[in-house]
């Protein structure tokens, strides 16, 4: 029987990460808010009923920035073996992928700005069928993760 292996979560850092990608979608939002809220009160209509709109818009900023960000950081974890990687995500609808180690065909570590910011790195597996991220780990993390995975699949191929 195999030994278990730690799931490895992701640092707290990871949270704010995902808070400021977040902000985006959440700008996106309130401009599209208030821009039906402008043309509402220009119109027939009511601007009665934007309220709820902003209401609904103000109540999903809430749930994207604060909890949903967390969970998601709690949610992501990944564990390495000698024969494959298990990959779980998800907040609402839970993902459990797990690669085996010979279909990996390499790694690679991609950081850009905001992700330099909070020193933290995404992680991609390619395989022949698609590619499988782990976003906000940390930068020294990321580099033994892609160092191990590399050895163990060149070993596993060498097998």
């Amino acid at each position: 029987m195999e030994e278990e292996i730690e799931s490895i979560p992701l640092p707290k850092e990871a949270t704010s990460y995902f808070r400021v990608t977040y902000l985006s979608e959440l700008l996106i939002n309130l401009i599209l808010s208030t821009g039906v809220a402008v043309a509402l009160y220009f119109s027939a209509w009511s601007i009665w009923y934007a309220i709820p709109l902003f209401v609904i818009t103000i109540l999903w900023i809430m749930y994207r920035w604060g909890w949903y960000a967390e969970q998601r950081r709690k949610n992501v974890w990944y564990q390495i073996y000698e024969d494959r990687i298990v990959l779980h995500s998800g907040v609402w609808s839970k993902n459990l992928v797990t690669i085996p180690m010979f279909r990996i065909q390499h790694v690679s570590i991609r950081r850009g700005p905001l992700l330099r910011h909070y020193k933290l790195s995404n992680v991609t597996f390619y395989t022949a069928g698609s590619a499988y991220d782990i976003s906000g780990m940390q930068v020294d993390k990321a580099q033994e993760v892609k160092d191990v995975v590399i050895s163990l699949a060149k070993a596993r191929e060498e097998y």
